[in-house]
């Protein structure tokens, strides 16, 4: 990752921190408006599991508080390892500390470091702050790519879609169609574009 993507990625790091130091351990702290509305776009991820009844292992880039490790618990999926990665020391300490348990680990770093049968990263595309789209788009195929050479099976993400009613400034939306076919043709062949939850958004699940 070059320089121009550090310089994103500390002001991401800064506006995160502050955003955690104001609202705290709760959805707010970690960007999200609510809880239930955190849920929802993870349940869009429920689709890259979806045949899945073995144990299997999961890496989550930009994990925060690691709400996603959460949800799959309370969806009773049977993950045997998870492994949550963010570039925020106070996320990753707060995260460690709500979720002491013997199949999560927490590390400080901007892309996984270990394999895993699947990843996942949700909603760290959306800030971009003051970069330009096409930074934050080489930033964004930087980041699929680590996803996918550290994934066994698949991987899913998710963006703000270019479909929307109005914009803010500070936030980045995708073109789900645009994205799709960068999909197929440098990551698998295997690749579904969910648009349909109630939330401006689409997720992408990619099958290895």
């Amino acid at each position: 990752m070059d320089d121009t993507f550090n310089v994103s990625l500390d002001k991401i790091k800064s506006f995160m921190d502050d955003t955690l130091e104001k609202h705290g351990t709760t959805s707010l702290g970690v960007g999200w408006r609510s809880r239930e509305n955190q849920f929802l776009r993870f349940d869009q991820f429920s689709y890259l599991f979806k045949d899945c009844s073995e144990p299997f292992s999961i890496n989550d880039l930009g994990c925060g508080l690691a709400g996603f490790f959460e949800w799959t618990k309370e969806r009773g999926l049977p993950v045997s390892h998870y492994i949550g990665y963010d570039i925020s020391e106070h996320m990753i300490a707060r995260a460690q500390a709500l979720h002491s348990t013997k199949n999560a680990r927490f590390v400080r770093a901007e892309k996984p470091t270990d394999m895993a049968d699947f990843s996942v990263c949700c909603g760290i595309f959306n800030t971009r702050l003051n970069e330009s789209d096409e930074v934050w788009t080489r930033y964004m195929r930087e980041v699929v790519y680590a996803l996918a050479k550290t994934s066994r099976r698949g991987l899913a993400f998710n963006s703000l879609s270019s479909y929307v009613d109005w914009r803010e400034s500070h936030l980045f939306y995708a073109d789900p169609a645009e994205w799709f076919t960068w999909c197929k043709t440098n990551i698998s062949k295997k690749v579904t574009l969910l648009h349909d939850s109630p939330l401006y958004e689409w997720t992408m699940v990619i099958r290895l």
